[in-house]
């Protein structure tokens, strides 16, 4: 079945699905997002989760960048592409990426450029409103704090260790990897937004970034939101259920609102919680463990 990707033109961890899908020639259909909610294609069955972006396959959601690439590899039978169960170094550099440089990635831009790239990217009163939903989200963000001057001695130090690492070409010894999308896909946000290349000082990355920038996927088929909920409505769910307790999960580091359901599979990577919708009927959505905490709810918390 054709996955339907829901995302945004600038979402950093979009681009890294759209990396996969493009670089492995997959075709795939596409609900466009706004950037902040209210969604109206995922909010009537994710129960709260608002993250982007979000594969919907049939009446299965997979939730967070990093099981929507476990998922896509196990379908292409490309193991290279999964985030889990990598080498120490190829792992230690997907960390540091998607965590420890978000950060120095956003506060070492200078601020008018980044603010005219928003602009442009969204429009005015999209910015306003993608600024107001993320000043919410920032009080319940819990990571430690840096100045513009720490955030940029950061970030020059990470671009200035990838060249040398990509002396021989790629992050792996065979290349594109999973490793190597995401660690692209938050120096092309950078650049999206300030429109300059940050790579274009470094030979080795500025070879390696040109090499993987045109390989981004386009959608097949654009669906609306109704469409992508009649999608789920006409199909049934993958796995079987087999009676679970009653759970939340909710991520851990910000945009901690919980989805509940029944726990109805597990694996050392992953839950999959089955969930009783009006809009899409009976569906699962699957969350990756890293980065999520499970509670089981008691029939005296329900």
């Amino acid at each position: 079945m054709t996955p339907v990707l829901h995302h945004f033109p600038l979402s950093p961890f979009s681009e890294k699905i759209r990396l996969i899908l493009g670089a492995t020639g997959t075709d795939w259909q596409e609900v466009l997002l706004p950037v902040a909610p209210p969604r109206p294609s995922l909010d009537p069955v994710l129960g709260g989760y608002r993250r982007v972006p979000v594969t919907q396959i049939g009446a299965d959601y997979y939730c967070d960048s990093k099981l929507i690439a476990h998922e896509l590899s196990k379908r292409l039978d490309r193991s290279d592409l999964s985030p889990f169960d990598r080498n120490t170094r190829a792992a230690e550099l997907i960390r540091r990426a998607e965590i420890d440089l978000f950060m120095p990635c956003l506060f070492s831009m200078p601020v008018f450029t980044t603010l005219r790239g928003y602009i442009q990217s969204l429009g005015f009163w999209g910015f306003v409103r993608f600024l107001r939903d993320r000043a919410v989200l920032a009080r319940d963000f819990h990571m430690p704090a840096l100045s513009r001057d720490q955030s940029r001695a950061a970030w020059q130090d990470w671009i200035t260790h990838l060249n040398t690492q990509l002396a021989t070409g790629w992050l792996e010894q065979k290349g594109p990897t999973i490793t190597d999308f995401t660690v692209f896909h938050m120096i092309w946000f950078r650049n999206e937004l300030t429109g300059s290349d940050c790579t274009r000082d470094f030979a080795h990355l500025n070879s390696w970034y040109e090499s993987i920038k045109n390989v981004s996927g386009k959608a097949t088929r654009s669906l609306s939101p109704e469409q992508s909920l009649d999608l789920a409505r006409t199909c049934s769910p993958m796995a079987d259920e087999a009676a679970g307790p009653s759970v939340s999960i909710t991520p851990t580091d910000y945009a901690r609102i919980a989805t509940h359901g029944q726990l109805i599979e597990e694996s050392s990577h992953h839950w999959t919680i089955a969930r009783s919708t009006k809009a899409a009927g009976r569906i699962h959505v699957h969350f990756p463990k890293s980065g999520y905490k499970l509670t089981e709810i008691s029939d005296e918390t329900r």
